[in-house]
């Protein structure tokens, strides 16, 4: 088993590029945070929690919709690039903090876990994640994405994590999507957090939890939400070959530059 990545890892990828994925430039990621907030719908939140938020690009877009966002990532690097961003935003705050060891105090209603989860060892990953779980607020929400492509690096592949999410959280899936190049889940906390892990599904999609066999066509879904409306979800074509990168060039350090 893979160890997860520690933060001199993520300290030296800085090192060699001030924004070693490309999420300034890459077509992949301006639509994957597209998805990303739509996902969300109109909701405005009143305290939410970005990990991993890197130079804040992602940060930027997510600002207007939060009345407080707290930021985090591990790399001080990142963390100085993203402060210089969103110095506008005087509602946002961008610490260096290491999760799940250094998980804010606080609740929150809205928990963003964008291409951070499969950083982690598996055991890590579950230990996060009910922190998590235990920081949303009743009605909060968990919005996890993650590169679907094989890497050499992280310790555990982007379907893996979502699979693993899906069959240990005490959260309501409540929607799904599945592209070829990456993976979109939502959950929703109950009343009083509670439930068994595993959570029942809201979300009337038909993705594969593991990521493996079966084709996808790109099915339009419906799910009917407890409050009687209806709720759009997409379930994305199977994943394609392993080829390509987000776009752009990338470092030789890049994690991704291994996905082969």
């Amino acid at each position: 088993m893979k160890k997860r990545l520690d933060r001199e890892y993520f300290e030296e990828l800085y090192e060699t590029s001030p924004d070693p994925w490309n999420f300034e430039t890459s077509e992949y990621e301006r639509k994957k945070y597209r998805r990303t907030l739509e996902s969300l719908g109109e909701r405005k939140f009143r305290r939410a929690l970005e990990a991993g938020c890197s130079i804040g690009v992602f940060t930027e877009m997510l600002a207007p919709r939060c009345g407080e966002l707290l930021a985090a990532d591990a790399s001080e690097r990142a963390v100085s690039a993203a402060r210089k961003r969103l110095e506008e935003f005087s509602h946002v705050r961008v610490e260096r903090r290491t999760l799940p060891e250094e998980m804010p105090g606080g609740t929150f209603d809205l928990i963003i876990a964008s291409e951070v989860l499969y950083f982690l060892d598996r055991e890590t990953m579950l230990d996060t994640l009910r922190i998590l779980e235990n920081s949303l607020e009743p009605g909060g929400l968990f919005l996890a994405v993650h590169w679907r492509k094989e890497t050499m690096t992280y310790p555990l592949q982007g379907d893996e994590v979502h699979g693993l999410i899906r069959s240990n959280t005490r959260l309501d899936h409540i929607r799904s999507e599945m592209e070829p190049e990456y993976r979109l889940d939502l959950f929703e906390a109950r009343d009083g957090r509670s439930g068994e892990p595993g959570g029942a599904s809201r979300s009337g999609t038909r993705s594969d939890a593991s990521g493996a066999g079966g084709r996808n066509e790109g099915v339009e879904t419906s799910a009917v939400e407890a409050s009687g409306r209806v709720r759009r979800g997409f379930v994305g074509r199977e994943a394609g070959s392993i080829e390509g990168e987000r776009g752009g060039n990338t470092p030789t350090l890049d994690p991704r530059s291994e996905r082969r």
